[in-house]
């Protein structure tokens, strides 16, 4: 609570939980490996990558439990029981669109909150992985960690064991490498010629994509405009 500069348990009783298939009392149940979040009024969607399935906490009625996926390890399309994922890590929502980091398929997943169904962006198979920009049906990732909608059109992804900064151009059709050369490293400047070092989260702020730059410890900021990289540091 930023008012208060309390902090309290909202889900989990500290234990690692196995899969479940119904709704329980919020704190009353254990979490597995929730790496990622994203609100919608007051359902928190919750990647919940030890179990490879999402979850939804009702912060209104204190509830939780599974929301998409059966719970099995795949990478399957369909209804929101009968979808599997596979680690999913990342999460970001525009509109009716929840979009998934599905880490070890190396798939960016889509699920349509309206109709209750999941489809794959990019993504080839269960353990699948490479680094191949074009046509998004044959695209190929490496263990995505993070996501973030800029628009309805534009999602980017932290393709993380390649070093990259991606973009998912839906209107076009297409994956587009946007930042890092495919090599560890650390640099800045321009974009494509910069290195990063197993990118994790992202979070779209403005014009400019954040970008968590794990293995060298810093924030980073990509310039949409300029096409830049760069150190993001808070100015107090």
């Amino acid at each position: 609570n930023f008012t208060t500069e309390k902090v309290s348990t909202v889900a989990g009783n500290g234990k690692n939980e196995m899969h479940r298939g119904k709704n329980y009392p919020a704190t009353e149940i254990g979490l597995r490996s929730p790496w990622g979040l994203a609100l919608n009024g007051s359902d928190l969607y919750i990647a919940m990558a030890g179990i490879h399935q999402i979850w939804r906490l009702d912060l209104k009625k204190q509830s939780i439990g599974p929301y998409a996926g059966s719970g099995r390890e795949g990478i399957d399309d369909g209804s929101l029981k009968r979808s599997s994922f596979s680690q999913p890590s990342g999460l970001s929502l525009i509109g009716n669109a929840l979009y998934v980091a599905d880490a070890e398929d190396s798939a960016l997943r889509r699920i349509d909150i309206r109709r209750g169904r999941v489809e794959t962006i990019a993504g080839t198979g269960l353990f699948n992985f490479g680094d191949r920009d074009g046509p998004l049906r044959k695209a190929e990732l490496q263990h995505i960690l993070g996501v973030a909608a800029l628009d309805k059109n534009n999602i980017y992804i932290a393709d993380t064991y390649n070093h990259k900064l991606k973009l998912a151009d839906l209107r076009k059709g297409k994956m587009i490498t946007t930042a890092g050369t495919g090599k560890p490293g650390k640099s800045d400047g321009v974009a494509l010629a910069a290195e990063l070092n197993e990118p994790g989260g992202i979070a779209a702020l403005g014009n400019t994509i954040l970008i968590a730059d794990t293995n060298n410890n810093r924030i980073m900021q990509y310039d949409l405009k300029t096409q830049t990289l760069s150190e993001w540091k808070l100015v107090e």
